[in-house]
């Protein structure tokens, strides 16, 4: 495991966690806002990228939440100046024969919005959890792409809307999680446990796909 730093245009400095498991692919995370890299859905799927001897990124940015009282193409613009230098710098070795991005919330702003239509990446594979499909650039972004994504929202997140969800329904694989909220739990302890498991295989078959 080494814990790295890159400069942004901005000249900022963004620290990333790169974890090495010697394998030829290799998995990109965007945290949301508050939920972290030791949060549960992330937790796991390092797990499982670690399992499946998958190398994987941690980027550890950070946003105060009045950047997100901005409008969209600030939001992107700031979130793209920390996460690209990462993925460049990770990328700059050429070794890695896969790609994979996954990110949660804020995280999939900008993967959907920035990096879905990067030609670097048209075999990419993509998986947002409780994407923020309201948001109306990543919605049409979802529409108009050919990759194909796993998307996972539950019906009870406040970013979740039943005619997006039907429309990128036959574009993307959608699983919609009844009465999840955000974080994608429910009251229940092992119904949110079972959610959780079910969310890491549906990840980890996406990954074999």
């Amino acid at each position: 495991m080494k814990k790295l730093s890159v400069q942004t245009k901005a000249e900022r400095s963004i620290d990333y966690t790169h974890v090495q498991n010697g394998m030829k692919g290799i998995c990109f995370m965007f945290s949301g806002l508050g939920y972290t890299y030791d949060k549960p859905l992330f937790h796991y799927a390092s797990m499982l990228m670690k399992q499946k001897q998958i190398d994987f990124v941690h980027i550890e940015y950070s946003y105060s939440p009045e950047l997100f009282e901005s409008d969209f193409e600030t939001i992107l613009e700031e979130m793209m100046n920390d996460v690209s230098p990462v993925v460049d710098d990770i990328l700059r070795e050429g070794h890695y024969q896969e790609t994979i991005f996954l990110g949660k919330s804020i995280g999939t702003i900008p993967l959907i919005g920035g990096l879905l239509e990067d030609e670097r990446f048209h075999d990419a594979k993509w998986i947002a959890l409780t994407p923020l499909v309201k948001l109306e650039p990543l919605k049409e972004s979802l529409l108009a792409t050919k990759n194909r994504s796993l998307l996972v929202i539950g019906d009870q997140d406040p970013h979740y809307d039943e005619k997006i969800v039907q429309q990128l329904q036959g574009l993307h694989q959608v699983n919609v999680v009844p009465h999840a909220d955000h974080s994608l739990e429910v009251e229940d302890t092992a119904t949110s446990l079972q959610i959780m498991s079910d969310t890491v295989q549906s990840i980890a078959d996406w990954v074999n796909s």
